[in-house]
């Protein structure tokens, strides 16, 4: 027989584990629980026990440790104990649900360490006259399970400092299956957890002291939240050290006092607004040096640390602000696909994830569809899973259980970079607009930035396809206005001019778009009878007939009615443009011609003035 144990921070965690394991043929007989009592305490009801306990006795089905001779608890108080554990008056019925589960769940004490919550075999080590008072309790008991002393006292000081032990005892070819069951259901890293430990000055277990009270866990809690968060950057610090400062001659930890003065900033409420080094400069060296980090030196020496721990962090924070804006599309994503699943939103939430990383990531930025990535990704994911990086935290689940969730982080990004391309491919004309209706007064074009970007979203938003001009459509937009910009509807005069423009322009360009697309078949049949035996898909000439179309729409080229007058001034514009690429004037020119000729020709028989392509267009739509 081998023996699994397991730490967890949360009860229900805990009790999901054994849940699963009861499930999976884990005889509960084997399964054992141990944790103190502030569950019980969080909620109001106490337990209070005395040192040495004796016995057993069993009260509705749950067994109660007698308290010994010396005993001040009656046995009135031990029987309501039991029953608020029989009936779940202890967090909630979490703990009345293990008492449905486990054989023999109840309360007892360790000497020095005070009143546990416990079942299962280890109940007998614990409660077994000699063995706490010899070799201190839950250590003891577990050792005398086969945990070696050094990790035993590491799960004894965890239970201690409020985490819950479960173990189980099975056979030798299920130990993998129970390990499995038991990484399912987040368990602690406890040599992790040790490691922060005696970074506070821990030093060993010991047995005679007291469990910690609820508050004691909260605030550890949250200080080794800290303590991780700050471990996560410590690389990026220590690679910063090596380049800025390692010539000194100081060693790293002269320097990680302002690494860590930095990064405490970047988490204090008070200073969120500040959203650039410079603007918080001045307000960060005045902490330093009227604080107790100016023992450690001169501003001046450190505070390209401080800037680094800071921006660091900020920018942190900004990746988790930006995954927030798409995990609300994330989760509807998960209702409709995976919501009849029986599977939780955080089951998948790695999978999401891991898509979103993929479209930030530059090494793919060469992927323009999915279908083009899907192999790389899969590789990639199913060797960071073994690895543990974008491993599930529920566990388990295959690539396929998981890609449907993958696809949609990283389209979704995909989607919104290239919105965010589009939007930037305009700025051109909206700040020619700026200068001409705004560049004489105070405020720069930042200010009416979001202005324009409100007159884009507008403009692309399917819901008010239906507005063909400006006159029409003002009011629909004046009532969207204080909501978008978070500002008082009142300033909408201020703005309006921007947003009309901003909207005007991506209108034109839509319909510019959709007139092209009208006409992509002509192209396509053009390249059919004349390309199609060059080896050479549609793809590598349609920059050309694009090219064509635009140049048919261009004010310089009005004073030209035949191909073989515009021709010359064609080339040269192709040679000098971003469209030329490697396509050699002579391999494409009949591609443009057709394209040119195509907008002329019906120029010609319509008589109607042509699309006019805004400053802001050139590049094809994603639909």
């Amino acid at each position: 027989m081998k023996t699994v144990v397991g730490l967890y921070d949360d009860l229900q965690d805990a009790q999901a584990a054994i849940n699963d394991l009861i499930q999976a043929g884990f005889d509960r007989a084997d399964i054992s629980l141990v944790t103190t009592n502030r569950w019980g305490e969080s909620d109001g009801t106490t337990v209070t026990t005395t040192a040495g306990a004796a016995g057993t006795t069993t009260t509705d089905g749950v067994t109660v440790a007698d308290a010994g001779p010396d005993a001040d608890m009656a046995d009135a108080e031990m029987s309501q104990m039991a029953s608020d554990v029989t009936t779940g008056a202890v967090t909630g019925g979490v703990v009345g649900g293990l008492a449905g589960v486990l054989l023999g769940l109840g309360a007892l004490a360790i000497p020095g360490f005070g009143p546990v919550l416990a079942a299962g075999p280890l109940v007998a080590g614990l409660a077994g006259a000699g063995i706490g008072a010899a070799v201190g309790g839950l250590v003891g008991a577990l050792v005398s399970w086969g945990v070696p002393e050094d990790e035993a006292e590491l799960y004894a000081e965890s239970v201690r400092r409020g985490s819950i032990l479960v173990g189980l005892k099975t056979e030798d070819d299920r130990v993998q299956q129970a390990v499995g069951i038991m990484n399912a259901h987040a368990p602690v890293d406890v040599q992790r957890r040790s490691e922060y430990w005696r970074a506070t000055g821990w030093t060993g277990h010991s047995p005679e002291a007291a469990a910690w009270t609820p508050d004691e866990v909260n605030t550890d809690r949250a200080r080794y939240g800290d303590y991780l968060d700050y471990a996560s950057y410590a690389p990026a610090f220590r690679e910063h050290y090596q380049t800025t400062y390692s010539a000194t001659g100081r060693d790293y930890t002269a320097y990680d006092p302002a690494y860590r003065y930095g990064y405490g900033l970047a988490n204090d409420e008070r200073y969120r607004d500040y959203e650039t080094w410079d603007e918080f400069e001045a307000e960060a060296r005045r902490g330093w040096e009227g604080g107790e980090y100016a023992a450690h030196g001169a501003w001046e020496d450190f505070k390209d640390a401080a800037r680094r721990g800071w921006e660091s962090v900020k920018d942190a924070f900004d990746v988790e602000s930006d995954y927030a804006d798409f995990e609300t599309g994330y989760r509807q994503h998960y209702q409709t696909t995976f919501g009849s699943t029986g599977r939780a939103y955080d089951w998948y939430g790695p999978a999401y994830r891991y898509g979103y990383n993929l479209a930030t990531d530059e090494r793919w930025d060469e992927y323009e569809t999915w279908e083009a990535l899907e192999d790389e990704a899969r590789r990639d994911w199913e060797s960071r899973s073994i690895g543990g990086d974008f491993s599930n935290a529920e566990g388990g689940g295959t690539w396929d259980d998981f890609k449907d969730a993958i696809r949609r982080g990283w389209e979704d990004v995909k989607d919104a970079f290239d919105a965010e391309d589009d939007y930037f491919s305009f700025t051109p004309s909206f700040r020619e607009h700026y200068e001409e209706a705004y560049g004489t007064g105070s405020h720069d074009f930042d200010y009416y930035d979001p202005a324009y970007r409100y007159g884009y979203n507008l403009a692309i938003d399917e819901q008010y396809d239906r507005y063909d001009d400006w006159d029409e459509f003002e009011s629909e937009a004046r009532r969207g206005w204080a909501e978008f910009s978070g500002s008082a509807e009142s300033t909408w005069d201020e703005f309006k001019d921007a947003v009309r423009r901003a909207w005007e322009d991506v209108r034109d360009a839509l319909d510019f778009e959709a007139d092209y697309a009208g006409r992509e078949p002509r192209f396509r049949e053009h390249y059919e009878t004349h390309y199609r035996n060059e080896l050479r898909n549609y793809e590598w000439y349609e920059p050309a007939y694009r090219y064509g179309y635009v140049l048919a729409m261009d004010e310089r080229y009005d004073d030209f009615d035949a191909w073989e007058q515009a021709e010359q001034q064609a080339r040269e514009d192709w040679e000098a443009s971003d469209y030329a690429g490697e396509n050699a004037w002579d391999e494409v020119k009949e591609a443009i011609r057709q394209g040119w000729e195509s907008m002329r020709e019906a120029f010609d028989d319509d008589g109607e003035e042509l699309p006019r392509a805004s400053t802001g267009y050139y590049r094809a739509t994603n639909g």
